[in-house]
């Protein structure tokens, strides 16, 4: 276990987090609340960002495979291997602060233009993640599925919207 932080004069002893809490250790004013929920929202936005970026590395650098990393991070497998593809998918330059992981997620089998195109509307319309599932609904299809056009069906998700898939397009 990591030895405490020593606390420089006049600082104050942050929150204490635990796998399932946050707690203040003292009576905090407005801004130190606010200040440790600024913080705590970068990190709970950053954190899959993070965790994908740690596997990838991890599998370059010593090879490791996702159960070992399910061991280590307490993740499930699936979880595991859904954050490193949208990941090693987005560089980090083209990843965008604006939007959420999820975004990105629903983008992440494209081609780096059209993401970009895509990131691009969603930032500038406000487009929420279940509005570009919906959009995107039967264009984009999670890797080794066959594709709803070509089964001659369309996905579950897909027959449920079916008549607001596409109302928002590229085209």
């Amino acid at each position: 276990m990591p030895a405490p932080m020593k606390l420089r004069p006049g600082m104050r002893q942050p929150g204490f987090l635990s796998p399932v809490s946050w707690r203040a250790p003292h009576d905090i004013d407005f801004e130190e609340w606010a200040r440790d929920g600024h913080r705590l929202g970068i990190a709970g936005r950053g954190a899959s960002w993070w965790v994908g970026d740690w596997l990838n590395y991890g599998e370059a650098k010593y090879g490791e495979r996702y159960t070992r990393a399910a061991e280590i991070t307490g993740y499930e497998v699936q979880t595991l291997m859904n954050l490193a593809y949208v990941a090693s998918r987005f560089a980090v330059s083209r990843r965008r602060e604006n939007l959420s992981w999820s975004h990105h997620a629903v983008l992440a089998s494209l081609p780096p233009t059209e993401q970009e195109a895509w990131l691009d509307r969603v930032a500038a319309e406000g487009i929420s993640v279940k509005e570009l599932r919906r959009a995107t609904c039967g264009v984009l299809m999670p890797l080794g599925r066959v594709p709803p056009w070509r089964s001659g069906r369309r996905p579950r998700a897909c027959v449920r919207h079916a008549g607001t898939a596409g109302t928002i397009s590229l085209r």
